[in-house]
This record gives C-alpha cells, structure tokens and sequence, in this order.
C-alpha cells in the first residue's frame, strides 16, 4: 500500500500553515485557539509561517485541555460533522484526564494507514486472530487495534479490559494490585486456551508476564506484535524477543493526544528510536536546563543528545502545539532507509519518564 495522508511527504511550514488556516479562520476556526490569538495579540495567519515559529504561541497550557468543553478546542466548520468525529481520553499518567477528537479521516491516516504501511514493509503477518491487552472505554488504542485488526483481513481483537486510571491507585505489589494483575493475565490465558492467536497487541510488561504463563508452543505461534503504552528498555525488548522467538515485534511511542510514532527499523542492540508520521506529529528534544517552558520550547538539544519530549500535533480537526512531555529521550537523526520513503523528521531514542521525584507513573500493569 502507499500513504494517501493529505500531510505525508509534504513540507512541514506548508502542512503548517494549511493546518493554521483552519484554526484561525475568522468564522469557522477553534474557539479556544481564535481566544488565545487576541490574548496574546498575534496575528497568527501573518506572523507564524513555519513551525519555529509555533514559539510565540507559548507551551501549550495542559490544564486547559483537562478543564475546558470538547468544543472548544474544534473548529466550527467541524461541529457540524460531529458524527464524524472519534473522541478519546487519557488515561491520567500525567494529572488530570484530558480529552481529544480525531476526525474519521485523520484517524484512519494516522493511526491505520500510517501503522500498516511500516507494518507491511516489516513483514507483520495478515490473517490472523488478534488479542488486545489493554485499556478499552474512552482510550484510543482499542480502537486502534480493532481497526488494525481489520485492515490486516482479521476478525476484531480478541480483547481483555484493564482499567489504567484504576491500577494507578494501588500501590506496586500490594495485595490489591497483585489481584487486579492475576485477573487480567488469567483472562488473556483463557484467550489462548480456547483461540488461535497469532497477534499479540499490549504493554511489554503484559506481554512478559503472558508470556511466564504461556506454554512454548502458544508463544511459538504469535507471528507479530505490536507494543506501547509502557517504557520499552532493551533488556524488556530482547526478553519479548526470547519469549515469542517467531513474531515480528513492532514497538510504538505515543498518547491519546497526538497518536503513535513507530519504530520503523530494529536496532542491533535492541534500543528503540520512534519516528513520527510527520508532518501532522512532530516531536522534539528540548533541553532539560531549568529554565521556564517559554524559553525552552524555542530550544532544541542537538543530536545524540537527551532531553525533554515536546510534540506539536498538527491536524485540521485538532491541534497541540508546544505540549511538553513528561519523558526524556535521545535526539535522533532520520532512519536513513525509510527518510527515502518520506519519513524525513527527527525521531526519539529510548524515550522514558524523567527522573525523580516527579517521574510519572505510567499506565498498564507493572
């Protein structure tokens, strides 16, 4: 297949600006976003015209998206399509739930298209029954995976609910949370018992808990896998390599908020570098030196470096500029292979929650 995304291969400033003419717009454009031009006295069709310039738009104020209406944040020539609209929420690892909208394009192109295409080129297999591990309800990777499920001639996934919002309030190896993690392992090992699966959608850390409870043979049958959700060191990743020795892995980055960036080629030493579907996701590296998000968003770590993630969602339905992360990562160059593919941003190398004691609890199950 070949991506059809309106922003694929396109030059990031002119997806940018198609994107701002949208938002912008005087009559049609996003409430919240046509409030916050007059708040800070831009002109932002005239003085943002390349995305170095989404600076003077200021980090993007991550209450606001917990605390203000949907509608708000959608352009008004959208609330009019609203049947077309797919809404998420997140699961709460960094405060307050916050709520996003993709149109049913946009979702398809990011978070179908865009993962098969790098699926195919990987040699993931089609056909095959699907079991999903993971947050259902509001979250955007179910559907995700029902959708993938689907575009590889598969039935829906075979799925096992597990709650992220819920597990966050049990205290690592208590008694309440040991429970809620045998009880999600013993319905995904009841999937196995009676299904054929050969397509394992989860969380690194589910996939090796499964897999200590999985018999050979079943592990031996699993011919692709896609992990998220969860950091993804290289000792995890050559462990779900040994426990499913015959499945093509593909690890993913990403949140409700702006999709999913992808490991695009395996790396030898089984660190793990995502690239974005760009240019509707561009992440960056900024510096971790202390000083306030006004100034730092205008900065970037160069490359081979570690520093802070910041993402720039740029879609016609939605759009998030300047959303600093609460990972770090390595700053890395295009995958030389796939940039001739026209995957030509900046990836992210090993991303992870930055240390302290701030660090983020990740969703999914330890």
């Amino acid at each position: 297949m070949n991506l059809t995304a309106p922003w694929f291969n396109r030059n990031q400033d002119e997806w940018l600006r198609e994107v701002l003419q949208v938002h912008f717009d005087k009559t049609y454009g996003t409430p919240y976003w046509l409030r916050r031009e007059k708040e800070l006295s831009l002109s932002v069709l005239e003085e943002i015209t390349c995305v170095g310039d989404l600076k003077l738009l200021g980090p993007m104020a991550e209450e606001d998206l917990a605390t203000i209406s949907l509608e708000e944040f959608l352009p008004k020539i959208f609330l009019d399509k609203k049947a077309q609209l797919i809404i998420g929420e997140t699961g709460g690892t960094t405060g307050r739930i916050k709520t996003m909208a993709y149109s049913d394009a946009e979702f398809t192109y990011a978070l179908v298209d865009f993962l098969k295409y790098v699926f195919e080129k990987r040699g993931f297999p089609s056909g095959l029954n699907w079991a999903y591990l993971g947050p259902s309800g509001p979250h955007i990777m179910f559907r995700n995976a029902q959708s993938l499920a689907r575009a590889f001639g598969s039935l829906e996934p075979f799925s096992v609910d597990f709650d992220p919002r819920w597990i966050k309030k049990m205290k690592k190896g208590s008694f309440g949370f040991e429970r809620y993690k045998d009880h999600v392992l013993a319905q995904a090992e009841r999937i196995f018992s009676v299904q054929e699966i050969g397509v394992l959608f989860t969380t690194p850390v589910v996939a090796l808990a499964l897999g200590m409870r999985l018999s050979p043979s079943k592990r031996q049958k699993v011919r692709g896998m896609h992990l998220g959700g969860m950091t993804l060191t290289p000792k995890d990743y050559r462990k779900v390599r040994e426990a499913y020795p015959n499945a093509v892995i593909i690890p993913g980055y990403g949140n409700t908020l702006f999709g999913a960036a992808l490991e695009l080629s395996p790396s030898p030493d089984d660190s793990v570098s995502y690239y974005p579907p760009g240019p509707r996701l561009i992440l960056k590296v900024i510096p971790k030196n202390g000083l306030p998000d006004e100034q730092r968003i205008a900065q970037e770590v160069a490359l081979g470096e570690k520093g802070q993630i910041m993402f720039h969602r740029l879609d016609k339905c939605f759009f998030i500029p300047n959303m600093v992360e609460r990972d770090e990562a390595e700053r890395v160059p295009p995958d030389r292979e796939w940039k001739k593919r026209g995957f030509r941003l900046d990836g992210v190398k090993d991303p992870g929650p930055l240390p302290g004691p701030g660090s983020v609890l990740e969703g999914g199950l330890y």
